[in-house]
């Protein structure tokens, strides 16, 4: 399921990637055709691919295995209990909220809930991919190294979970 996403989020970036090479550079020089669409375009906005993105893939790595532990500690935890699929679905609609994906993270530097942001590894990973395809910056400068350490360790901590819990599913199937 998380390879099937991975794919989905290929297809979602090949689709930005198109949009924003026509916002800097195919409709700025139709201004003849489209004058109003053209104005809107002009603002500066220039995209064009940089060595930063190299880093895009580091980041989908260290987000790959972040989901992985959540993956294995709900499936050891869905073997027990049966409602675990409806609290995940809800506490991923909820933890959305408290990421910034719809949000930069500098739109609340500042604030008093910046620290708990903060605190969310994945405000590290999101912000650092951010940072990487929209800045043209190093995701390092910010919190992406305490969200890369949190995977790796969310990723071992939920394998050897998953391993120790999986000798007891038979009994308990």
């Amino acid at each position: 399921a998380i390879l099937t996403n991975l794919v989905d989020w290929a297809l979602a970036f090949l689709m930005f990637v198109v949009v924003a090479l026509l916002g800097s550079y195919v409709i700025p020089h139709l201004s003849d055709l489209m004058p109003r669409m053209a104005a809107h375009f002009s603002g500066g906005y220039q995209f064009y691919p940089h060595l930063r993105w190299l880093w895009l893939p580091v980041l989908l790595f260290f987000l790959f295995l972040f989901v992985s532990g959540l993956v294995f500690v709900a499936a050891a935890m869905q073997v027990y209990f049966r409602d675990v699929s409806h609290l995940i679905n809800l506490g991923l609609f909820l933890w959305l909220f408290v990421t910034p994906i719809l949000y930069p993270l500098r739109a609340l530097s500042g604030g008093r809930f910046t620290t708990l942001l903060i605190l969310n590894p994945l405000t590290g990973l999101m912000d650092g991919i951010q940072l990487v395809l929209l800045q043209r910056l190093s995701p390092w400068e910010n919190h992406a190294l305490y969200a890369a350490g949190f995977s790796v360790v969310l990723f071992v901590a939920g394998y050897c979970f998953f391993k120790h819990e999986e000798r007891y599913f038979a009994d308990v199937v």
